[in-house]
C-alpha cells in the first residue's frame, strides 16, 4: 500500500483524523534536497496520538522491513508491532529516525533488527 491508504499504520483508525507524518524532519534535509521532505518516501499516515510519538523521537520507530513498528507505551518495554499499510519510506528515513530515538535499548540498527 502506499501512503493513500485510509487508516493509521500503527492503530488502524481511519480517516478523517489521520496526519501525514514525515519521517526525516524537514531542518535535516540539505536545501537542495528540500523537495524530497513531502515526497511519498518520506511520509506516512498516523493517527494524531501516533504522530506525536513519531516527532518526539521516541515511543515510536519505523522497522526497516516496513511491515512493524517498534513503540514503548510510557511505563512498559518495547514491542513490536504488525503495521497495518507498507509505507514506501526510504530506509535512509528509517535509519535517521533510528539513530535520533530515545527509546530504551535501542542504540543501533541492528538494535533495532533483533526486535523487528
Amino acid at each position: 500500500m502506499t501512503i493513500e491508504s485510509d487508516c493509521c499504520a500503527v492503530c488502524g483508525l481511519s480517516w478523517p483524523i489521520l496526519e501525514r507524518a514525515h519521517v526525516k524532519p524537514q531542518r535535516e534535509f540539505d536545501q537542495n534536497l528540500s523537495a524530497h521532505y513531502d515526497s511519498d518516501y518520506n511520509i506516512i499516515n498516523l493517527c494524531p496520538n501516533h504522530h506525536k510519538m513519531l516527532d518526539k523521537l521516541k515511543l515510536l520507530l519505523i522497522c526497516p522491513n516496513k511491515k512493524h513498528v517498534l513503540i514503548q507505551p510510557p511505563g512498559s518495554g518495547v514491542k513490536s508491532r504488525e503495521m497495518h499499510t507498507s509505507p514506501l519510506i526510504k530506509n535512509e528515513y528509517i535509519r535517521f529516525r533510528i539513530n535520533q530515538t530515545n527509546i530504551a535499548g535501542i542504540n543501533s540498527y541492528s538494535d533495532v533488527y533483533s526486535i523487528c
